[in-house]
């Protein structure tokens, strides 16, 4: 069971990194904290998400203990840089194949 909440956890931030990124839009907030009206575009989605998804919302913020919410600006960080490492390499198979049609 905590194997499957950490992976709908991960696809869930992974997904809500990439809105953002793919918007050109900003991604951390000024004020991140729980009080804050708006805590930036990766949070506001990511509650959003958890508040309208009963399946979210067990495994998000709350509900799971801090070292597992993956909310950290380092873990979001980490998750940015895989996500353009693989789109670099994706880039690169593309052109290596248009070299040969």
């Amino acid at each position: 069971k905590t194997q499957s909440e950490y992976e709908t956890r991960l696809n869930i931030v992974v997904d809500c990194i990439r809105f953002p990124l793919n918007q050109g839009l900003a991604f951390r907030g000024h004020d991140e904290s729980d009080g804050s009206s708006n805590r930036g575009n990766f949070l506001e989605l990511l509650h959003f998400l958890a508040d309208h998804n009963e399946d979210i919302h067990a495994v998000t913020f709350k509900n799971t203990p801090l070292n597992l919410q993956m909310t950290s600006t380092k873990i979001q960080k980490d998750i940015v840089s895989c996500v353009a490492t693989e789109t670099t390499n994706v880039i690169i198979r593309e052109m290596d194949g248009a070299l040969f049609y």
